[in-house]
């Protein structure tokens, strides 16, 4: 296990996050938030509301499931995943799945294979609940098929339904802004990383965001998922920028 954080490294850290949180605060909200808000709110409603969805809100505590990105992660893409299904027209009970989805989608995120694992362990924790197999398949195969850059599975499982496309477009809006004022810090913070290795690999995690920008694959994550790439992007060349400048280049 690795140790906390020096005092100078924890410094070094906050100065960084200061600079994301800059850019982010120039940036602005993505225009999702801004459209679509009534869509997220009725999302909001569904989570807070619905009983499957609280009780397997509760299991990733209980069980520490949301693993990788952390709960809050979790719980984001779910209400995306469900505000993007009702943007898109789908029925009721897709917006539950899309919420149960997007809860469980990376319950083995720190294990290789995440999202097949992650689909397999699903199917076994909905077994315990009165659901119909259809559902649970359904649920289980999106998270099967939410992974970046996976193109040829996503076609050897052949499921390219609202539910998964919806999935997968709500992962892919973390990797914009939330990605550079949230998620990545939270992952750095149980790492010992320096300023100058951070650095280092900076520039080949800015591809892969630039790379996922034309991967959406719904209506609605067409419409708005470049829109949260390019914010996070800026706040990512801020960063970089911040890095740079720390690093003497």
């Amino acid at each position: 296990m690795r140790g906390p954080r020096s005092d100078s490294m924890n410094r070094d850290f906050q100065r960084v996050m200061e600079a994301a949180f800059s850019a982010a605060k120039r940036v602005g909200e993505p225009q999702f938030f801004h459209e679509r808000h009534q869509e997220l709110r009725q999302a909001e409603e569904v989570f807070a509301r619905n009983e499957l969805v609280q009780r397997v809100f509760a299991l990733l505590g209980k069980e520490s499931l949301a693993v990788g990105h952390g709960i809050k992660h979790a719980q984001s893409v779910a209400l995306f995943a469900a505000a993007i299904v009702i943007c898109d027209d789908g029925n009721a009970d897709e917006v539950i799945m899309a919420l149960v989805a997007g809860l469980l989608h990376d319950i083995c995120r720190n294990q290789q294979d995440h999202a097949l694992l992650g689909a397999q362990r699903a199917r076994l924790l909905l077994a315990d609940f009165p659901l119909d197999v259809d559902f649970c398949e359904r649920v289980a195969n999106a998270i099967a098929v939410h992974e970046a850059f996976q193109e040829e599975r996503w076609a050897a499982i052949g499921d390219k339904s609202l539910l998964a496309n919806a999935l997968y477009d709500a992962d892919k809006f973390l990797w914009g802004p939330e990605n550079f004022t949230s998620t990545l810090w939270e992952m750095l913070a149980l790492r010992e990383i320096s300023l100058k290795k951070l650095h280092e690999n900076w520039e080949r995690g800015m591809a892969g965001v630039r790379r996922v920008r034309g991967s959406f694959r719904s209506l609605t994550g067409k419409a708005y998922g470049p829109d949260f790439i390019d914010r996070g992007l800026l706040i990512g060349e801020a960063i970089g920028h911040f890095l740079g400048a720390q690093s003497g280049e």
